[in-house]
């Protein structure tokens, strides 16, 4: 044995790979087995023409609202439980194969193209065939299911009770809700649409600014007259 010592910086070194070792090492273990089993390498793997049968009387072509470029989409539809809370359910999102913004690279399909036509799809379920069965459609998109039935969804309008960016939400009505759009809110002393998207007869304000302009009206009584018009 050699008498050697170990510096603070080695001894922090070597603890920092265990712990990463400690740390990563499990999340290895599924995709390390995969490998070992040949999933990721069997021919067959990615490929079939094996998925679920449904009829364009299962689909509904609609838009995708989860961000502000709402993107087209088709929804696969399934029956629910009538007892239940859901008597239909959304059971997989697709880019819209009729528009070209879900089908890129491939291109749209013919507008003409029968719905029934369609819902078929290529036959191929390849990985790299994005038009099997549907278009493209991002991880944002794909939530769209989340949004639909998630138990932590928000179901009812919330107020802001703290300061911006505190979290601090209380539930309201809609009818408090719609009235604080339109009219403000005297809590959050915020204007409401009614002020914003106030409308002014041209005339009147080119006027008034002609006003401002000779010093005969101070540019805050110009603004105000804006509001009670």
């Amino acid at each position: 044995m050699e008498d050697k010592r170990m510096d603070r910086r080695k001894f922090l070194k070597a603890m920092g790979a265990f712990g990463a070792v400690a740390v990563i090492g499990p999340s290895f273990i599924g995709p390390v087995k995969q490998v070992v089993n040949g999933v990721w390498f069997n021919e067959g793997h990615g490929y079939g023409t094996d998925y679920q049968d449904y009829g364009a009387e299962n689909v509904i072509f609609t838009t995708c609202e989860q961000c502000n470029t709402f993107c087209t989409i088709k929804a696969y539809i399934t029956e629910g439980n009538q007892a239940g809370p859901y008597t239909s359910m959304i059971r997989k999102i697709a880019g819209n194969q009729y528009s070209p913004l879900n089908m890129v690279p491939y291109g749209a399909i013919a507008y003409q193209t029968s719905v029934d036509d369609a819902i078929k799809g290529t036959g191929d379920v390849k990985k790299g065939g994005r038009g099997a069965r549907g278009g493209r459609i991002c991880l944002k998109g794909q939530a769209g299911m989340q949004t639909v039935y998630d138990s932590y969804r928000v179901k009812q309008p919330l107020r802001r009770v703290g300061a911006r960016g505190s979290g601090k939400w209380q539930t309201v009505s809609w009818e408090e809700a719609y009235d604080e759009i339109v009219n403000g809110s005297k809590t959050l002393s915020t204007p409401g649409l009614k002020e914003l998207a106030v409308h002014a007869p041209q005339e009147e304000v080119m006027q008034d600014w002609e006003k401002v302009k000779q010093e005969e009206m101070t540019f805050n009584d110009f603004d105000q007259n804006i509001k009670t018009c």
